[in-house]
């Protein structure tokens, strides 16, 4: 990279498994009754407000003037079944970056 080079970005998988899970739910949601619909409907709501954070993260990371590569909701797997979501993983020529986006959480 030259002085007055652009900077490259890689985003090598630009994908939300959020947005599917949105979309069961809004399927869901007219079968369901009682306390079943409020709580598929709070999950909606923060669906949705996560959605439109990492939408704002990527953006961000697409406009941050810096080479780096990023990879979007990575689910790994252990060999007993366990599995753990990552959202972000960013990585530049000097560290990697894992994260997280939490909206709504209760700690």
């Amino acid at each position: 990279m030259g002085i007055f080079s652009k900077p490259e970005i890689i985003i090598l998988k630009e994908s939300n498994s959020a947005e599917e899970h949105l979309a069961k739910l809004e399927e869901l949601l007219p079968r369901a009754t009682g306390k079943v619909k409020e709580n598929i409907q709070k999950e909606i709501i923060l669906t949705k407000a996560g959605i439109d954070g990492e939408k704002k993260v990527l953006y961000e990371l697409k406009n941050s003037n810096m080479d780096l590569v990023v990879l979007q909701d990575i689910c790994i797997r252990a060999k007993d079944g366990r599995e753990a979501q990552i959202d972000f993983v960013i990585v530049t020529s000097k560290l990697m970056i894992l994260l997280e986006c939490c909206h709504g959480c209760n700690g």
